[in-house]
């Protein structure tokens, strides 16, 4: 399968979202009309390629394109100057005629000591630009010095950097060429059909088992409360697809995997990508669910991921710098992906893939803590003071904050709410954080509340790890095997 790894920056490809498998594949997984509209499902192959609708710029975006550009080829102009040994992998340098002449130029003015005649724009030009990638490397330098005096990160150069990546285990893809056997398909068809009801019965009692009621009618109910069940009643009832296809369970086995012979049940059990809050639930969805990786992969992925949020924090200080492109951007980057290497050597089952994969995403986790949850909380009380003691109405309070100018990182989305006069996604925020909020309370309680209640009931999407974590649970309250074999 293709990899999948989160961008650096803000700014991405919204991808993540669910859906259908392509008509005539296989009945699993299929949907009917009403639950469609709701929540939808993935294709393996397929690439999201629906128009977005318009949305505030701060509001981050799904993407699946890999690491940032700016980062990737600092990472090869690195390679590039200490692999000297294999320089043939690189392509050679090509001048033009007009730069060979610039350069002829420049070196006779030097041989001279002639002036430079002030009207050569070329020469100005290469002058003036050679002052800045000098001063962009002093620039490096502080900050670089700076970062080991404060003990944030490690100075890990390129050479040891390759070290690091030569000690993970190799990526396995996975083989889409040999598919399961008839008898293979039915046999796992019947251990599905039991996931399926246990998972029904252990959620019993929600709403929307409502969608599945004309199909249950039909359900020898003697045969249904066992906790063993015939083959025969299980192939009558269609192995339970239907569970799937209604949108009942908030998992399915998908379809395409579920063809696949090198696989097991735990790697073709996905999670459902839900809309919520007028967005997907998770932030890379598609990511999470191609790569099918195995139950001890995934479960040693949360301790690395947990590990890269403690020991990479100082990067939280420097994402002001890092989420603007620029050279001193990309070498805090790499430093951090250096670093997040070499923290991966100490699992067993990070592959390179995984190891820059988590970086990413604790990037990103960590750009959405700041930008929303450390803003938001002065934001809302600023919003709430003016709404409960001064009687404001909501939209007057919220263009008095955002002429106020105070918190840089939703200023952005303030505008965008003001300008547009949109202020459903911000109302929404606004009303979830102030469900504990009572109109007597003083200004520092009022402050407290809103700051846990931001932490608690954020609206950001959720990462892999949070997925993983889902996954597991499932698998484990169905009795679902989890084992590699």
């Amino acid at each position: 399968m293709a990899d999948a790894r989160s961008s650096c920056g803000v700014s991405r490809k919204h991808l993540g979202k669910e859906k259908s498998p392509a008509p005539g594949t296989s009945s699993r997984g299929e949907m009917s009309p009403k639950q469609r509209e709701k929540v939808h499902t993935c294709s393996i192959p397929q690439k999201h390629n629906a128009k977005e609708k318009m949305r505030p710029p701060d509001r981050l975006r799904r993407g699946t394109q890999g690491p940032v550009s700016m980062t990737e080829a600092s990472v090869a102009g690195e390679k590039k100057q200490h692999s000297r040994s294999n320089t043939s992998s690189y392509p050679t340098k090509r001048s033009t005629p007009q730069l060979k002449t610039r350069a002829s130029s420049r070196s006779s003015n030097a041989s001279t000591s002639r002036p430079v005649d002030p009207h050569d724009r070329g020469n100005s030009a290469d002058a003036a630009e050679e002052q800045r990638q000098i001063k962009i490397g002093k620039d490096m330098e502080d900050i670089i010095q700076k970062l080991n005096e404060l003990g944030l990160g490690e100075d890990i150069d390129f050479e040891e950097h390759y070290g690091h990546l030569t000690l993970l285990p190799k990526y396995i893809y996975t083989n889409t060429r040999i598919h399961q056997s008839g008898a293979d398909l039915v046999h796992m068809d019947i251990r599905h059909a039991v996931y399926r009801i246990r998972s029904y019965k252990l959620s019993h009692g929600l709403s929307k088992h409502e969608l599945c009621r004309d199909e249950m009618e039909d359900c020898p109910m003697d045969l249904f409360d066992k906790e063993e069940f015939p083959s025969d009643f299980l192939r009558e009832m269609d192995y339970f697809m239907f569970f799937e296809r209604e949108g009942v369970l908030d998992w399915y086995f998908h379809p395409e995997l579920c063809e696949l012979a090198c696989l097991n049940d735990y790697q073709r059990l996905v999670l459902r990508n839900h809309l919520d809050h007028d967005d997907y639930e998770y932030f890379d969805w598609e990511g999470y669910m191609r790569d099918c990786h195995t139950y001890e992969t995934e479960h040693e992925y949360i301790e690395y991921f947990e590990t890269l949020l403690s020991e990479l924090k100082w990067l939280k200080n420097c994402l002001p710098i890092i989420n603007i492109a620029s050279p001193i951007a990309d070498r805090i980057c790499t430093r951090g992906i250096y670093h997040a290497t070499k923290i991966a050597t100490r699992f067993t089952k990070m592959t390179s893939h995984l190891a820059f994969f988590g970086f990413f995403e604790c990037f990103a986790y960590m750009s959405i803590e700041a930008t929303w949850c450390d803003a938001s909380e002065g934001l809302f009380f600023e919003i709430w003071k003016r709404v409960t003691q001064e009687k404001k109405s909501l939209r007057d309070a919220v263009k008095e904050v955002y002429k106020l100018n105070k918190f840089m990182s939703r200023q952005d989305f303030m505008k965008y709410t003001v300008e547009e006069d949109d202020l459903i996604i911000l109302e929404k925020g606004f009303q979830i954080c102030m469900r504990g909020v009572t109109k007597d309370v003083s200004e520092d309680e009022a402050r407290e509340l809103i700051a846990e209640a931001v932490k608690k009931e954020s609206i950001k999407p959720k990462f892999y790890h949070e997925y993983i974590r889902k996954k597991i649970e499932i698998a484990r309250s169905v009795g679902l095997n989890t084992t590699e074999d």
